[in-house]
């Protein structure tokens, strides 16, 4: 299948093949629905195989909004307590991460004057930072002081955390933009009692307890697209853009056409292509590109999470708070 959708994208360069890293989708890009049809009956009719064309699955990210409570994460035998909560990133944070300028392998003294200095954090905080998730941007933070046989299960509880953040409690889509950061903690003296898995579940609880403790939300994907058409068909392309929950963020007007610049959920743009050319009878060129991660409007987020969570098999309620840190 993947061979021949690779030689219908040489014959045709208007076509591009993707597969979605996340997802395992085969992901095949054209110039419109039409052209899409056309090139999967072509492929059906070479390779003689039976396949199912779908839209694609939109990823989320799951954040918070508020600082949460501290929240006391139990290891399964009872022996071992984590005391952590979660804050959102600032967004000069995320921007360091996103460029590469702080990373988890840096340096702890360089990474805590970078982040002092450019993204105003304490001094203390930041060289407590234990692990930095460069894939998601998510930071761990130690604000203790003289615990022991902490540094023996350190390890453990990173692993706990790159675990929560893969799949969050709202409808287990990857988290993005959260600090955690672990208060206190008690831990058995014998190592038998201190392994991975008393510790690595203790620290995920907590965390899932700290997300839905801090106003989560989800986050979209959105695109930026540059629409450039005549001046009598600016209504229409502002039209589609409102009807997809865009927005206009600039307007250039040049000698015969108009440049609208925008930003659009990626989720609301699969229709978009058709929909352009025949509100203006194919008066447009455009582009589109990854543009950032938006929070969803407060009115869709239930109804969106409950959606997600449907596709994916999992109960229709919602978790709480005491679905983690009272699990045991």
């Amino acid at each position: 299948l993947v061979e021949g959708l690779k030689e219908l994208t040489i014959e045709d360069p208007t076509l591009s093949l993707k597969i979605d890293e996340e997802t395992g989708q085969v992901l095949l890009s054209g110039v419109g629905t039409l052209h899409l049809e056309i090139a999967t009956w072509m492929l059906k009719e070479r390779t003689k195989l039976d396949f199912t064309v779908s839209q694609p699955l939109v990823r989320f990210r799951e954040t918070v909004r508020a600082s949460s409570q501290t929240f006391e994460g139990k290891s399964p035998n009872k022996h071992n307590r984590l005391y952590i909560s979660v804050e959102p990133l600032d967004e000069e944070t995320i921007r360091l991460i996103q460029l590469g300028e702080v990373t988890d392998d840096q340096d702890p003294r360089d990474r805590a004057k970078i982040l002092r200095e450019r993204a105003g954090w304490d001094t203390d905080e930041a060289r407590g930072i234990w692990t930095v998730d460069e894939q998601y941007i998510n930071v761990f933070v130690d604000k203790t002081t003289g615990i022991q046989y902490l540094r023996e299960i350190r390890d453990y509880i990173i692993q706990g955390f790159r675990w929560a953040v893969q799949a969050g409690p709202l409808a287990q889509e990857p988290v993005r933009g959260i600090k955690v950061i672990l208060h206190d903690a008690v831990v058995h003296e014998d190592p038998a009692h201190r392994g991975p898995a008393q510790i690595m579940p203790a620290a995920k609880n907590a965390i899932m307890a700290g997300i839905l403790g801090g106003k989560p939300t989800l986050l979209e994907p959105m695109l930026s697209i540059e629409a450039k058409t005549t001046q009598e068909n600016i209504g229409s392309v502002i039209g589609v853009l409102n009807r997809h929950r865009g927005r206009v963020i600039d307007m250039v007007q040049s000698e015969y056409m108009v440049t609208i610049k925008g930003e659009i959920p990626v989720i609301e743009s699969f229709t978009l292509s058709d929909e352009l050319r025949s509100a203006t009878a194919g008066r447009v060129f455009w582009s589109l590109q990854f543009s950032r991660w938006s929070p969803i409007p407060e009115n869709m987020l239930v109804d969106m999470v409950m959606k997600i969570r449907e596709k994916k098999g999992l109960p229709k309620e919602i978790p709480r708070v005491e679905d983690f840190i009272s699990q045991y």
